[in-house]
């Protein structure tokens, strides 16, 4: 048992790093050791800045309704060009739903497969981004 606890509180330390870096392709490992064991993970990102400081924040954006969902809800876009919808969990995950463009600037979402919670839309729209809560119940 002590051994069991011993895990535990070396699982929960998490350690984060920050680091200054330019744009371009990086090979990012992560090294973990326990005694004699050892585990490497490497992946291959790439950091693009390219017109990130352009956006301009804009909560007058969309429209999010109906808000509280049972899943399926319309996101609606003033002035649509060029619009990115994406849907986000607490933790900045992007999640797999499925986003359909109404081709008027309204976008119907389907999120009835993901647990109930509170979630993020965040859309850019031309040079304008917004973000707002959604809240699914079933």
């Amino acid at each position: 048992m002590a051994n069991d606890a011993n895990h535990a509180s070396i699982a929960s330390r998490g350690p984060t790093y920050t680091y200054t870096v330019n744009q371009g392709t990086y090979n990012v490992c992560l090294k973990t050791r326990l005694a004699n064991c050892f585990s490497e993970l490497c992946k291959e990102i790439t950091i693009d800045l390219v017109g990130i400081e352009d956006l301009v924040e804009n909560d007058n954006l969309i429209e999010v309704y109906p808000n509280h969902t049972t899943g399926q809800f319309i996101v609606s876009v003033k002035n649509a060009t060029d619009v990115v919808v994406k849907v986000g969990d607490i933790l900045g995950n992007v999640l797999d739903v499925n986003v359909i463009d109404n081709l008027n600037g309204t976008y119907g979402v389907d999120m009835s497969a993901v647990a109930d919670g509170v979630y993020f839309v965040q859309v850019k729209n031309g040079n304008s981004y917004t973000t707002k809560r959604i809240t699914v119940s079933k």
